[in-house]
């Protein structure tokens, strides 16, 4: 809502550069205003992008944005020249993160059901808030562009204070819940145990997934005893072995 209202300072902007000292002319204003979209479409995404990167919060985002807000609106406000006009371009297209990020932040806080009615009163207040900070500036730079021409640019850095504060208070509040929510680490899980598996397996058998169990046979002769093996060793030995011959198919018996 304050964000908004502070917008609306900028609604006398074009009788801003109509007036002394700068004195533009229609072309002068139409340049400039290609410019400047072009510039804050470039830059603002660049901008969205590096701070994403960078991991900051969607509060640290408006934050930022509203720091170069302000600065934009005494940067204009003290404006003597047209070079200067340009120059505050670069802060400003920095400054307009909060309107595109409101919703998302309050979609990410609400529950599904909330939000329609949540949203509706957001639209709501913006358009009230617009229309009435609107006429009340232009109102405004009209009763003081003779001694104050500055006065509204002011006015929005006033306002900016206040959006600036809240938000500041919300990225604290949201790092803080979001540390509270994290489990603290045991000592286990800071530096867990490697596990090893036996290498008796093929040439890969380092392989996690390669685990060769052994055969039943060999099992059971490592359970029996030493007498029993050999007992049972003596008996296959003298078992007659039976052979069945390829070419002939005849059964051999040594």
């Amino acid at each position: 809502m304050f964000y908004t209202l502070a917008s609306t300072t900028f609604a006398p902007f074009v009788w801003f550069l109509l007036n002394a000292p700068f004195c533009w002319s229609s072309q002068n204003i139409g340049n400039y205003s290609a410019f400047a979209a072009i510039s804050y479409a470039i830059l603002s995404v660049l901008g969205m992008q590096a701070l994403t990167q960078a991991g900051a919060s969607d509060a640290v985002i408006c934050l930022i944005s509203h720091m170069f807000f302000l600065a934009s609106n005494l940067w204009l406000a003290f404006a003597s020249s047209a070079w200067e006009l340009y120059a505050g371009l670069l802060v400003s297209a920095f400054s307009g993160y909060q309107g595109s990020l409101t919703m998302s932040m309050m979609a990410k806080w609400l529950a599904p059901h909330e939000r329609p009615h949540a949203f509706t009163l957001v639209t709501e207040i913006n358009t009230i808030m617009t229309t009435f900070g609107t006429t009340f500036f232009t109102w405004v730079y009209a009763r003081t562009v003779a001694n104050y021409r500055n006065l509204t640019f002011l006015i929005g850095a006033g306002l900016c204070i206040i959006p600036t504060i809240l938000n500041l208070c919300l990225a604290l509040l949201t790092r803080k819940m979001s540390d509270e929510e994290l489990p603290p680490l045991s000592e286990n899980e800071v530096e867990p145990a490697p596990v090893r598996l036996p290498n008796n397996g093929p040439p890969h058998a380092g392989d996690a997934t390669c685990i060769v169990i052994p055969s039943r046979s060999l099992t059971s002769s490592m359970r029996t005893p030493v007498l029993d093996r050999s007992r049972h060793n003596s008996i296959d030995e003298n078992e007659p072995e039976e052979v069945i011959n390829s070419s002939t198919d005849d059964l051999i018996t040594f």
